[in-house]
């Protein structure tokens, strides 16, 4: 299981001091490389707490399930279609998204509070599946205690 811990995070370049509980120095990271930072800034001094959650389920969010021909796909919405919600937020690729670098909450994924939601990744067998916020924040928890 992942090392959590006490992260603080010094954005000396944005002028970002963003300081999470429970989350990695990477996943953090990740979160602040799309984020505005007026955003940032509003969640830090009204919810820092939404920062932790969205820096895990930005990066634990999701997997990718290879189906290897043992299920039709092709009616499932193609995760590379998906646009950005912020401009620099880079095309997606399959690349991106199977090589685990895919910022989650950096795209329009339709994200449920229950409920998994399934994307084929472009023409390949593989489909990235986003787990709902429910399970996602009770995964942070777990991790946060076994810490």
């Amino acid at each position: 299981m992942k090392q959590i811990k006490l992260a603080a995070l010094l954005m000396l370049s944005q002028g970002i001091c963003i300081v999470a509980i429970g989350q990695g120095d990477a996943d953090l990271a990740a979160l602040t490389s799309f984020l505005p930072q007026g955003k940032l800034s509003y969640l830090q001094n009204n919810n820092p707490e939404l920062i932790s959650e969205m820096a895990y389920i930005n990066k634990h969010g999701y997997y990718i399930s290879d189906m290897e021909g043992q299920k039709d796909i092709s009616n499932l919405s193609d995760a590379l279609l998906v646009p950005a919600m912020y401009e620099v937020a880079s095309p997606l690729s399959e690349h991106i998204i199977v090589s685990g670098n895919l910022n989650l909450l950096a795209y329009q994924f339709d994200f449920r509070h229950e409920g998994h939601t399934y994307y084929r990744i472009g023409q390949s067998d593989k489909v990235l599946v986003i787990i709902p916020r429910k399970l996602a924040q009770e995964n942070m928890r777990k991790e946060t205690i076994t810490d």
